[in-house]
């Protein structure tokens, strides 16, 4: 979970993008901090830059054949979206 110091820097966003759930190797069109829907990593990540692989980002699961343990597959998800004003 994201950690603040001052919630006057925040402010409670509902748009469409904090419900997408973006695959491995997106360009984000949105700069801020994405989580992980498997397994909760959070990354801070620049405008157009590309959400990491999943080749960068893997998940062990033991046994990995098991159907109940598989969490399905890789997504990111905005949770906080930087402003800019340039």
């Amino acid at each position: 979970m994201a950690l603040y110091r001052s919630g006057g820097y925040f402010t409670c966003g509902s748009g469409r993008a904090f419900s997408e759930n973006l695959p491995p190797g997106s360009k984000v069109t949105i700069a801020g901090i994405y989580r992980c829907t498997v397994c909760g990593d959070e990354i801070g990540i620049a405008k157009w830059q590309a959400l990491p692989s999943e080749d960068a980002h893997r998940h062990d699961l033991d046994p990995p054949s098991d159907p109940l343990l598989d969490p399905g597959p890789t997504a990111w998800q905005l949770i906080a979206a930087a402003e800019s004003r340039s």
